[in-house]
């Protein structure tokens, strides 16, 4: 019995796709049951995401599981990138029984939307996050702030730092490094001083010296009560201011 609702394998999925001037896309290269299973992500020019668009789905021969089209509300320039991709969630719309019988064609049309849906979870599943074999399973934080890194806590990447709070620390970091260096530009002056200083005293205490050794060997060698012949004086000079009188008696 031919199946009535072959599935090729895929991934349900275009590759990412540009405008060429129009405004309707399609058809595809895999089929759907429903139109509202069909999503198409969008990344307009000057725009680091893809978000979803808003556009119409339209089958074209409007059979159960059939090629489709999909239209902008505008025209798409080369400069803008999309993606068309189906995302059906599984339901259980019909049954498979004709009376007391098993309906063959309801059967197949519902294994191929079990393979469908298949196919698109295993899709999304190798855009997950994953861990290494031996690796714990992580999980994400919810409530992480716009601009936060991620920071593992046992099992969890929660919110780490921001790209300010990174700047911030740089800028303080900075700030820092130029006080450093002034109070070491400071510290050398200040050694510099005291080097000097400390050449200065040097100096006085090795004049001081000086002036003692000459006036000890200036005194050196005279005895109490002793006279010396000193030589005289090279010009007359005036001991007193005038005649203190003589001695009454010796």
């Amino acid at each position: 019995m031919t199946n009535p609702y072959p599935l090729p394998s895929g991934i349900r999925q275009t590759d990412i796709l540009v405008g060429n001037g129009g405004s309707t896309y399609g058809p595809f290269a895999f089929k759907v049951f429903d139109t509202e299973d069909v999503q198409v992500w969008v990344r307009p020019p000057n725009v680091e995401e893809f978000s979803i668009a808003d556009v119409e789905v339209l089958k074209v021969d409007d059979l159960p599981f059939d090629n489709f089209t999909v239209t902008f509300p505008a025209n798409l320039q080369d400069t803008t990138s999309f993606v068309v991709a189906s995302a059906r969630v599984a339901s259980r719309d019909a049954g498979v029984m004709g009376g007391t019988r098993i309906n063959p064609d309801a059967l197949e049309k519902e294994f191929s939307k079990i393979a469908a849906t298949q196919q698109e979870q295993s899709r999304d599943i190798a855009r997950g996050v994953k861990t290494d074999f031996g690796g714990v399973d992580l999980v994400v934080a919810a409530g992480i702030d716009d601009g936060h890194l991620l920071k593992k806590e046992g099992n969890r990447l929660v919110g780490g730092g921001s790209a300010q709070d990174i700047s911030n620390a740089r800028d303080e970091a900075l700030v820092a490094a130029v006080a450093a260096a002034s109070s070491s530009e400071a510290a050398a002056a200040a050694a510099t001083t005291a080097g000097n200083s400390a050449t200065a005293t040097a100096a006085s205490q090795a004049q001081a010296q000086m002036l003692v050794d000459m006036a000890t060997a200036g005194y050196a060698g005279f005895e109490p009560g002793a006279f010396y012949d000193l030589g005289r004086l090279a010009d007359d000079i005036t001991l007193f201011p005038g005649d203190l009188g003589r001695l009454a008696d010796l």
